[in-house]
């Protein structure tokens, strides 16, 4: 059952018996929390997802993410993980539930169900008793966005997914963000400055 979190003022992480208080862009839509297995190890995703039934459209921005065993060694890089978590996103049975719309019917009487799947560019960290959190730093740019199609077949009872705009990027990360991720993670009670992880947008 999907959990949701909804953000009027920055989201404020406080590290237990710190006096650091950690800053992120508020999401202005609801903050959806997922749980992805990620080559063996469990990572908790927010999601910022606008829901429009207007225009059958859906805009799921990753938020943010974190291991929720710091332990848990799956041998993969940050960027790496992002890969899978966009991938893990973009299925029918997370889609579904991220809205009450639900699917478009695929005979075309009523179009097509649009999903925004948008990815940041720049992130920070920080660390709150040893445990890594990945967050963004800008909230309306610096986006790598790809937009599918998607429909439910009433008669085989499957959803079918197609790409209607391959990726591209909005907003000009290179002059926000133009370091890449620090390869020491920041020390308990501190955060890290804003860093660029590669998408398709900056491959």
């Amino acid at each position: 059952m999907k959990k949701l979190i909804f953000l009027s003022v920055f989201v404020l992480l406080i590290s237990a018996g710190s006096s650091n208080v950690f800053s992120q862009p508020p999401c202005p839509y609801n903050m959806v929390q997922k749980t992805f297995n990620i080559g063996g190890c469990v990572y908790d995703v927010n999601l910022c997802v606008n829901c429009n039934p207007f225009n059958n459209m859906v805009e799921v921005k990753v938020w943010g993410f974190n291991k929720l065993d710091p332990n848990c060694d799956n041998g993969l890089t940050s960027t790496q993980v992002l890969a899978e978590i966009k991938e893990q996103v973009n299925r029918a049975e997370v889609l579904k539930n991220l809205c009450t719309e639900g699917f478009m019917p695929c005979d075309g009487s009523m179009g097509y169900s649009y999903f925004y799947i948008a990815i940041p560019i720049c992130w920070f960290k920080y660390n709150i008793n040893g445990n890594i959190y990945y967050n963004i730093c800008y909230s309306s740019q610096d986006f790598c966005i790809e937009i599918w199609k998607w429909c439910y077949d009433n008669n085989t009872g499957q959803y079918q997914r197609e790409l209607d705009r391959e990726a591209y990027q909005n907003g000009s990360w290179e002059e926000r963000c133009s370091n890449p991720e620090p390869l020491v993670d920041p020390l308990p009670g501190e955060q890290s400055s804003c860093f660029y992880l590669n998408t398709d947008c900056n491959p």
